[in-house]
C-alpha cells in the first residue's frame, strides 16, 4: 500500500510538456516551415481556400466542401478595399469572369455579349484605371479569342493546302467572319491600346491582325503582322493571370502552399496560340497569293515576320507558347511561290512531310537568289524541331509535374500529425496543471474535464474537410496535367474520382478517426490500465497522462516536425520548378535534357 502510494505521489515527466510545445515554437520561428504550418493550423479549422480554388476549377462531383458563391466570397471583398491595386483588380476581373455563369447565345452578338458579360465590362474597368499596364489589354484579347474574334478563313487557307491535315480539304466554310463590327472595334481598340502601352511587344499586333483578318481588313493585317517581325519580344502576359489570382488567395485567406498556386497556372485558358495558329496559316495564304503574281519579295518579308515572331514565342514564352512558335515556323515554309505543297504520302509521318515542305522551300529560297535567308531558315527550323521534341520527351515522360506529386500525401500526412499532437498535448497539458495542484477533487475531475476535451476535439473534426479538399485538388491537378484519350489507361485522377463520387462518407470517417486516433488510444489504454492495476480511473488516467502519454505526444511532435520540414522542401522544389517552366519553358526542358545527358 504504502509502495503505491508513494508511486501516485511521484511527479512523473511534467517537463517533458515542454519538448513538443518547443519543437511547435521552433517550426513558427524557422522560416522553411512558418509559412507552411501556418497554413495548417488554418486548414485544420478553416478549408475554404482549398474549397474556393475548386469551385473556380468547375470541381462539382465528389465530396465537394462547402464554400459560397463567388459573389458573396471574401476575394470579392478585398478587391473592393483595394482598388488601387492592379494585380487584385486583375485577379479580381478574372476570377469573377471565370465564376460567371450563361448561356453564350450562337449569333456573333450574342457572342459578344456573353464576352462582355464575363471578363469584357470588367477589363475594361481595369484597363481604365491603370492605362499604362498592358496586361490588362492582353488579358481581353486574349479571352475574346474565344469564339467572338478569331480567323475562320478556310476557303483561302485551302487554296494553297495550308491546312493542319490534307483530309480536312473537302469541308472547309468559305470565308466565314466570326465577329461583328461592334465586336471587332472594341478589339481593334483593345490590341491598338496595349501596342502602345508595350510598344516593342509582338504579341498585340500580332493579335490585331486576328480581328483586322476576321473583319477582312487585309491590308491593315499585313501591315501589323510586318510590324510584329520588327518587335524584339514576345509576351502574352497569360502568367500575369495565375499569378494575379493567387496575390489574392494568399492575400484573402493567409494560405501557402504549391497545390493551390499550381492549380492558379494549370488552369490558364490559352485560346490566343489557337487564333495565332490560324491567322499564321491566312498570311501565309496571303504570302503565297503576292509570290504568285509575281511579288515574290514581298511575300518573302510577310513570311519572315510571321517567322520572326514565331521564334519570339518558341524562345521568350512556356513550352506551350514554344510548340506553337514552332508550328507557326513550320506553316511560313508552305507554298513557296504561290505553289502549293504535293500532297504527301499516306505512310509518311509527320516528320517526313515536315522535311519535305522545308527542302522545298529552301529550294525556292535559292532560285531566286535568297541563299542567305535560306541559311538562316534551316538553321532556325532546326533549332525549332529539336525543341519541340525535347518538350515532347519532357512530356512524355511527366518530368515536369514530377515534383508536386507526393505533396499531397505529405500533407495529408502533416495534417494527422498536427491533429493528433494538438489533441493529446491539450490532455496531457491539463493532466500536468491537475498534477500539481493540490486540489483532490481536480483530480477526480480529471476524467470528466478529458471527455470534454475529447467532446471539443470530435465537434472540431466533425467540421474539419481539409481531407476532401486534399483529396480532390489531387484529383483536380492528376486532370489538368493528363490528357487522357478513349483507348488508354484511366489516369489515377479520374478512378480516384469515380471512388469519392461514389463513396463520399469514406474520407470524411478516415479523416475524423484518424485525427482522434492518439486522444483515444490514450483515453483507452488508462481504462484498460486501470482494470488491471485496480485502481480509479482518474489515478490511472492522471498516470498515464503525466509518463506515457507525455513521450507519446514528444514522439508525435518530432515525427510532424520531421514530416514538415520534408514538406516544405518538397515545396520548395516544385515552387522552383514551377517558376522555372513557366516563366522559361524552354530554357528549363533544355536544362533538363542537359542534365539527363550528363548523368548518363
Amino acid at each position: 500500500m504504502e509502495t503505491r502510494d508513494k508511486e501516485k505521489s511521484k511527479p512523473g515527466t511534467p517537463l517533458l510538456i515542454l519538448l513538443p510545445v518547443l519543437i511547435l515554437a521552433g517550426l513558427f520561428a524557422a522560416p522553411p516551415t512558418r509559412a507552411l504550418l501556418k497554413t495548417q493550423c488554418i486548414l485544420l479549422f478553416d478549408s475554404t481556400a482549398f474549397a474556393a480554388r475548386l469551385r473556380d476549377l468547375g470541381v462539382k462531383s465528389g465530396p465537394m466542401p462547402t464554400v459560397q458563391k463567388w459573389e458573396q466570397s471574401r476575394p470579392v471583398e478585398i478587391v473592393a478595399h483595394l482598388p488601387d491595386d492592379y494585380t487584385i483588380q486583375v485577379a479580381g476581373a478574372l476570377l469573377a469572369g471565370t465564376n460567371a455563369t450563361g448561356n453564350p447565345g450562337t449569333t456573333p452578338e450574342a457572342q459578344y455579349a456573353y464576352f462582355q458579360r464575363r471578363f469584357g465590362a470588367r477589363l475594361t474597368e481595369v484597363t481604365q484605371r491603370f492605362p499604362n499596364r498592358p496586361g490588362a489589354y492582353a488579358h481581353y484579347l486574349r479571352f475574346m479569342t474565344m469564339g467572338t474574334v478569331r480567323v475562320s478563313r478556310d476557303d483561302e487557307f485551302a487554296k494553297f493546302q495550308i491546312l493542319k491535315t490534307a483530309t480536312s480539304l473537302g469541308s472547309v466554310v468559305t470565308g466565314r467572319q466570326v465577329g461583328c463590327a461592334e465586336s471587332w472595334a472594341a478589339y481593334d481598340d483593345m490590341a491598338t491600346r496595349g501596342e502602345k502601352a508595350d510598344p516593342d511587344n509582338a504579341y498585340f499586333p500580332l493579335m490585331r491582325a486576328v480581328g483586322l483578318f476576321d473583319a477582312k481588313r487585309d491590308a491593315e493585317a499585313i501591315a501589323a503582322v510586318l510590324r510584329a517581325g520588327q518587335k524584339k519580344r514576345f509576351e502574352d502576359y497569360s502568367l500575369e493571370e495565375p499569378e494575379a489570382s493567387w496575390a489574392l488567395y494568399k492575400r484573402t485567406y493567409g494560405v501557402d502552399s504549391v497545390l493551390l498556386r499550381e492549380s492558379n497556372y494549370a488552369a490558364v485558358l490559352l485560346p490566343h496560340f489557337s487564333a495565332l495558329r490560324s491567322m499564321a496559316r491566312l498570311t501565309t495564304a496571303k504570302a503565297a497569293q503576292m509570290e504568285k503574281e509575281g511579288r515574290a519579295q514581298e511575300g518573302l518579308a510577310l513570311r519572315h515576320a510571321m517567322m520572326q515572331s514565331a521564334i519570339r514565342m518558341r524562345e521568350q514564352g512556356g513550352t506551350l507558347s514554344a510548340m506553337v512558335g514552332t508550328a507557326i515556323f513550320s506553316i511560313s515554309l508552305s507554298a513557296p511561290g504561290g505553289v502549293p505543297n504535293p500532297l504527301p504520302a499516306a505512310n509518311a509521318t509527320d516528320e517526313q512531310k515536315h522535311a519535305a515542305n522545308r527542302e522545298t522551300y529552301l529550294a525556292y529560297l535559292r532560285r531566286i537568289g535568297q541563299a542567305e535567308e535560306a541559311t538562316w531558315v534551316n538553321r532556325e527550323d532546326g533549332i525549332g524541331q529539336e525543341t519541340t521534341q525535347l518538350i515532347h520527351s519532357s512530356e512524355s515522360n511527366r518530368t515536369l509535374e514530377t515534383p508536386i506529386q507526393p505533396l499531397p500525401g505529405f500533407w495529408m500526412a502533416d495534417m494527422l500529425l498536427l491533429a493528433n499532437t494538438l489533441g493529446i498535448l491539450w490532455l496531457c497539458s491539463m493532466a500536468v496543471l491537475i498534477g500539481r495542484s493540490k486540489m483532490r477533487s481536480s483530480e477526480k475531475a480529471l476524467p470528466w474535464m478529458a471527455l470534454l476535451v475529447l467532446v471539443c476535439c470530435i465537434i472540431v473534426a466533425l467540421q474539419m474537410q481539409w481531407a476532401e479538399s486534399l483529396t480532390q485538388t489531387r484529383i483536380a491537378l492528376d486532370n489538368l496535367s493528363t490528357s487522357f484519350e478513349g483507348g488508354g489507361a484511366i489516369p489515377e485522377g479520374m478512378q480516384m474520382s469515380e471512388f469519392i463520387s461514389r463513396f463520399p462518407g469514406v474520407i470524411h470517417l478516415g479523416e475524423v478517426l484518424l485525427s482522434l486516433a492518439a486522444p483515444l488510444l490514450v483515453l483507452i489504454v488508462a481504462g484498460v490500465s486501470g482494470l488491471i492495476r485496480k485502481e480509479p480511473y482518474f489515478t490511472a488516467l492522471l498516470r498515464n497522462l503525466q509518463r506515457s502519454a507525455l513521450v507519446l505526444t514528444a514522439l508525435l511532435a518530432i515525427a510532424f516536425a520531421l514530416n514538415l520540414a520534408a514538406t516544405a522542401h518538397l515545396e520548395s522544389q516544385a515552387n522552383a520548378t514551377l517558376d522555372a517552366r513557366t516563366h522559361n519553358g524552354v530554357a528549363y526542358v533544355r536544362h533538363l535534357a542537359e542534365s539527363g545527358h550528363s548523368r548518363q
